[in-house]
């Protein structure tokens, strides 16, 4: 089977691509072709909750375009505002079906002592936050 592949860019981050099977394939394969439009668009993590309870345990939601399985790094910085206890705590989440984010994190003191900041990371770049808590 010989299939050919080509790509024609149209505006930023959008394509269309042609999968055709060409006359140098055996007569049996019929003579078909596909074009479909597709968009690239960079992945983003946006936080959805930003409260902070009385309780040590916070939980961290977000949405993101990432795809259902992928895997993100959520990072909380978490810092009492007198320069006491400091706190930097990673969770890798797996994007839900609906492509949703939940970490959950153990600050051992109250949320609402801390300062905190969070970040999600992909292949070592930032692609959601920083976003201040608190």
């Amino acid at each position: 089977l010989v299939a050919t592949a080509d790509t024609d860019a149209f505006e930023t981050g959008e394509y269309a691509m042609t999968l055709a099977v060409g006359e140098a394939a055996p007569e049996p394969v019929p003579r078909v072709s596909l074009r479909e439009r597709f968009a690239v668009v960079e992945p983003s993590v946006e936080f959805t909750d930003s409260s902070v309870g009385d309780d040590p345990l916070l939980s961290v939601t977000a949405d993101t375009n990432l795809a259902p399985g992928g895997s993100v790094i959520v990072r909380v910085e978490a810092e009492e505002p007198n320069g006491g206890i400091s706190q930097v705590l990673n969770c890798v989440a797996t994007v839900d079906a609906d492509g949703t984010i939940t970490c959950a994190f153990d600050l051992q003191n109250p949320a609402s002592d801390f300062d905190i900041e969070v970040t999600a990371q992909r292949d070592d770049a930032v692609i959601g936050g920083p976003v201040e808590y608190n």
